[in-house]
């Protein structure tokens, strides 16, 4: 394109100046009187042409065969796109629920995300075709806000029925469309499979009491003098639940008991909050409030009073001197006065009640994943090719 805008350039520049040259060779005329003949017989604008450009070419392709596949060990297809290191992060799991900062998509859920472009921005194709986005969606923070977002389901693929995963590095949108901003990946299952296969994988672990079982048949046969090919794919997968309390570690939000009080970081945090609060000094690690990750909302209501109910005298003897108050259950040592037969109440302000939000949780849910693909080819002749795919994903 360059060597085109100098050629468009130079031609136009040329004929910007042919005026003038010529009035500069009629003025000699008028004064040397002398005849100069000029003459421009053709004026060419040139331009460039490239046919037969190979997209492939253009752009980086990572291609990711059955062999590199099987070699990792993976039983899903979220497993896989997160080996990829042109996929970002993934936000759209129910792991990341634990995390927060996004409302994630809860179940068997897998998102697209080439290099953290954003959550949809991903063009998910399947031998070619698109594929239909899952029947669920979240919101993201893109561009400094929160925007709802919604994805293909990566774990509808079944895994070892792929026979290579290509990943269009690149923004795409151009040739694909606007959801191939990020850029596209295209999953090529086996074509014209014939034989027998099955495959079967058991995983434990160590500490943890989770098995995972995985069991894969792959069948394909050859029909009427070998033009028809019917091939059927199934996967099965089961995770067993892990919850935060199969560890103490786990089930704990409160970081402080893991700080070594003998190391450096800790003894020189300790020193400056001496300094800064020397009333209290010395101070300890429980004072190292940075590390105490449990949540000041509570599990019981805090209430404002209405305007009319403050003027009749309850403010100050029911509620703070803003009209607010709090509720307990009966017994609640913080209890000021009886509001019903379960619950009474207080004055707000009786103290922040942190609430350990990993006291009981699922860091894995149990699981129980159906995957099958089945496909019909036939040869029609002089090179036409008839085909049928039907997906089924339930989990």
């Amino acid at each position: 394109m360059w060597f085109q805008s100098f050629e468009r350039r130079a031609s136009l520049l040329a004929a910007l100046l042919l005026p003038f040259v010529a009035a500069t060779g009629y003025a000699q005329d008028d004064d040397d009187e002398q005849d100069v003949d000029l003459e421009i017989e053709e004026i060419t604008v040139t331009g460039t042409q490239i046919r037969g450009a190979r997209i492939s070419g253009a752009l980086p392709v990572s291609v990711v065969d059955q062999q590199q596949i099987e070699a990792l060990g993976i039983d899903s297809g979220d497993e896989l796109f997160d080996f990829l290191p042109e996929n970002g992060n993934n936000f759209f799991n129910e792991a990341e629920n634990i995390s927060g900062g996004v409302n994630s998509a809860r179940g068997d859920v897998g998102a697209f995300n080439l290099r953290s472009l954003g959550t949809g921005n991903t063009l998910v194709l399947l031998n070619g075709r698109r594929m239909v986005n899952a029947a669920s969606y979240q919101t993201e923070e893109v561009g400094g806000s929160f925007v709802p977002v919604n994805t293909v389901n990566s774990n509808t693929i079944p895994v070892y029925g792929v026979e290579r995963l290509e990943v269009l590095r690149d923004g795409a949108s151009a040739i694909y469309g606007a959801d191939a901003v990020a850029g596209v990946v295209n999953t090529v299952l086996k074509s014209d499979f014939e034989g027998f296969t099955i495959r079967t994988k058991f995983t434990e672990f160590d500490n943890t009491p989770r098995n995972d079982e995985t069991v894969t048949i792959q069948w394909g046969k050859f029909f009427n003098d070998g033009k028809t090919n019917l091939g059927v794919f199934f996967d099965y997968y089961h995770r067993d639940r892990v919850n935060s309390q199969d560890d103490p570690r786990w089930a704990d939000t409160d970081l402080r008991g893991r700080l070594d009080p003998n190391s450096a970081y800790v003894r020189r945090a300790l020193e400056l909050l001496d300094e800064s609060d020397p009333d209290d000094a010395p101070h300890t690690v429980d004072d190292l409030t940075a590390f105490r990750n449990d949540s000041a909302n509570s599990l019981f209501g805090q209430f404002d009073s209405v305007t009319s109910a403050s003027a009749a005298g309850i403010r100050d003897i029911y509620t703070d001197g803003s009209g607010e108050f709090e509720t307990y259950p009966i017994g609640d040592p913080r209890c000021q006065y009886t509001i019903n037969a379960t619950t009474c109440g207080a004055i707000d302000g009786q103290g922040t009640y942190r609430y350990n939000l990993n006291e009981n949780r699922d860091l894995v849910s149990d699981l129980d994943r159906y995957n099958l693909f089945l496909f019909l080819n036939h040869d029609l002749g002089n090179g036409i090719e008839s085909f049928s795919e039907l997906g089924f994903y339930s989990s």
